[in-house]
């Protein structure tokens, strides 16, 4: 049986999954992406926001907001209930470095798929 604090991590990953995308449109994904977008240009080159086409942005958005949330509860439960840390700020830390990480590869990942030349 889940723990109470599990379960609210869960309800609140699945809460922000399913709510970015019917009421929000995608916007925490798109905010994700946003704060990724530094990342790219040291990754795939100067020019890479330019190669990224214009009418992919919200795809992204909803693919990031849909595939995002889990990473809040592969973070809590690996950071508060599978290692044993003993400082709280370090919990914290490792919780927020998977959020963030993960984030991170999943622009990456959409920025790939976004910028492959197309079939046809």
């Amino acid at each position: 049986m889940l723990d109470r604090n599990t379960l609210i991590v869960i309800i609140v990953s699945t809460i922000l999954a399913i709510g970015g995308i019917i009421p929000l449109l995608g916007i925490p994904g798109a905010i994700v992406f946003q704060l990724s977008t530094p990342f790219l240009p040291l990754i795939f080159g100067a020019e890479a926001l330019k190669r990224l086409p214009s009418d992919s942005a919200w795809p992204i958005a909803v693919y990031i907001t849909l595939l995002w949330p889990p990473s809040i509860v592969a973070g809590y439960l690996l950071s508060f209930k599978l290692l044993t840390i003993s400082s709280w700020l370090a919990r914290i830390g490792l919780w927020s470095s998977i959020v963030i990480g993960w984030g991170l590869l999943l622009s990456i990942a959409c920025y790939i798929l976004a910028t492959r030349p197309q079939r046809g």
